[in-house]
C-alpha cells in the first residue's frame, strides 16, 4: 500500500501489525468517519479505474494488440528464409 499511496494519497485507515481488539475498533471508526470519506472515494475510484477485472482485462487486450501489432511490423522488416532446413 505505501507504494499506492505514494502516487495517489492516503487510501486507507492504517492499523499496525497484529493489533489489540481497540486499535481495531478506533481504525474502523476513523475509517468510517465523515472526515475520512475524501479517502474512502479516492480508494474507491483507484479501485474501480485500475482493478476491476474489465479494467486489467482492457489493459491486457491492450498490451496484446500492441505487442502483436510490433511483431507484425517487425516482420514486415525482415524476410523469412522459406528454404527448408538441411
Amino acid at each position: 500500500m505505501p507504494e499506492l499511496e505514494a502516487i495517489h494519497g492516503q487510501l486507507v485507515t492504517p492499523v499496525p501489525v497484529r493489533p489489540s481488539a481497540e486499535q481495531l475498533a478506533e481504525a474502523v471508526r476513523q475509517a468510517l468517519s465523515s472526515e475520512n470519506r475524501v479517502v474512502v472515494e479516492r480508494a474507491k475510484r483507484l479501485a474501480w479505474a485500475n482493478y476491476t477485472a474489465q479494467a486489467m482485462g482492457d489493459r491486457w487486450t491492450k498490451f496484446l494488440t500492441e505487442t502483436a501489432s510490433a511483431a507484425r511490423d517487425l516482420a514486415a522488416l525482415r524476410p523469412i528464409d522459406a528454404a527448408p532446413l538441411a
